[in-house]
């Protein structure tokens, strides 16, 4: 329990990361994440060509990973990614929302269902979900949209979240809601 509490805290706390891009010009904030992107990657590369280095990752952090992690990429690197291709591609607002739907709804909807989440969509929960609509609305208050984009935007980060797809969510959730957003904006 207490592996999964800080893997959500560090989860959430990959938010300061678009919390920084709107203080932060975009070739700053760019260059930071390419460089923890290619840390991320050179990891995730050790971890699969050596058993040594392998161990000593699982050892250091296993009880983080999800049971899928073990043997393919952790959604760590999937974050990095994420953040270095919605802040290379989207208008800066998107791109920070998109970004902050990843981090923080994904995080308490996350912690909802595992806690009090009885009702089962797919390998979410409805109670999850829900909060996840709710607090990628909130977060959509702090942008210049219409009031119909924030409800679509919510709706759509939820659905992608939810949807059992083939790649992480933590990928799709920003690279789809933002990508959507910034053809309709």
């Amino acid at each position: 329990m207490m592996f999964f509490l800080s893997r959500k805290l560090i989860h959430l706390l990959s938010s300061l990361i678009p919390l920084s891009y709107i203080v932060l010009n975009k070739r700053v904030i760019l260059t930071a994440v390419l460089l923890i992107l290619i840390v991320s990657i050179l990891v995730e590369i050790m971890r699969f060509k050596s058993s040594n280095f392998k161990r000593i990752f699982n050892r250091v952090f296993g009880e983080m990973l999800k049971k899928e992690e073990k043997n393919r990429i952790t959604g760590a690197t999937w974050v990095m990614l994420s953040n270095f291709l919605c802040i290379a591609l989207f208008k800066k607002e998107i791109a920070i929302m998109a970004l902050l739907f990843m981090s923080v709804s994904d995080s308490i909807a996350s912690m909802i269902g595992k806690f009090i989440g009885k009702y089962k969509i797919f390998d979410k929960t409805l109670e999850g979900s829900i909060c996840f609509l709710i607090s990628s609305f909130f977060i959509t208050m702090f942008f210049n949209l219409s009031f119909s984009l924030k409800i679509f935007a919510s709706f759509l980060g939820t659905l992608v979240e939810i949807t059992p797809l083939p790649l992480d969510d933590n990928l799709l959730v920003p690279l789809v809601t933002g990508g959507i957003l910034e053809i309709l904006t």
